[in-house]
């Protein structure tokens, strides 16, 4: 077998060592490329680029990844669409996972590419922060090319449900409000001892 779909060899998905997807996991990589060729097609046809498809335990540490991590079963693809921006490539899974074209999973948007897996439950993360999208606060190193990037930025594991949002999506700040609310609570106490007095 060499090519998985139209526009995706299987080779796409052998681990930058050199090391092909094992049998086992021929399977979910097959399913990646099932759902990229719905993303190429979105895309007018143009073609996406898998810079990190599955990943060896030996390879995904030197590279700085998680153990958990979905390249680790051929569940991910990193991937880069030549003129059109990671954001918007992201944006345009989301429609096609909101469709119901394209199967729920992962995506982390980066600088230069975007994670996409297929881990079945919602995870969205944005590498493109300054604390790559983590909820640590940690900065992470964020090299150029792919390889690690999605680990490195504080991929979530974890499952999700509609009710509950993943750890590292995008939340609201609401510091500066819980400020301004102890500041007015405070103005109100100094302002009910004054008139005691």
């Amino acid at each position: 077998m060499t090519n998985f779909t139209k526009h995706f060899k299987v080779s796409e998905f052998t681990c930058k060592d050199g090391t092909p997807v094992p049998p086992q996991y021929l399977h979910n990589a097959k399913k990646v490329a099932d759902n990229l060729e719905v993303l190429r097609a979105a895309l007018g046809g143009k073609p996406i680029i898998i810079t990190s498809g599955y990943r060896t335990p030996e390879h995904n540490k030197k590279v700085g990844g998680v153990g958990g991590s979905a390249h680790l079963t051929a569940s991910a693809a990193d991937i880069v669409v030549r003129g059109i921006p990671p954001a918007q490539v992201a944006a345009t899974i989301e429609k096609l996972i909101d469709a119901g074209k394209m199967q729920e999973g992962g995506i982390g948007i980066y600088p230069n590419f975007v994670h996409y897996d297929i881990r079945g439950t919602r995870a969205r993360w944005n590498g493109t922060k300054k604390n790559g999208g983590s909820t640590t606060g940690i900065t992470p190193a964020l090299p150029a090319d792919s390889e690690g990037n999605e680990d490195q930025a504080g991929e979530q594991l974890t499952p999700t449900t509609p009710d509950s949002p993943p750890a590292n999506d995008d939340k609201k700040n609401y510091t500066p409000y819980l400020i301004a609310a102890g500041i007015l609570v405070l103005g109100g106490i100094g302002y009910y001892i004054y008139k005691k007095k």
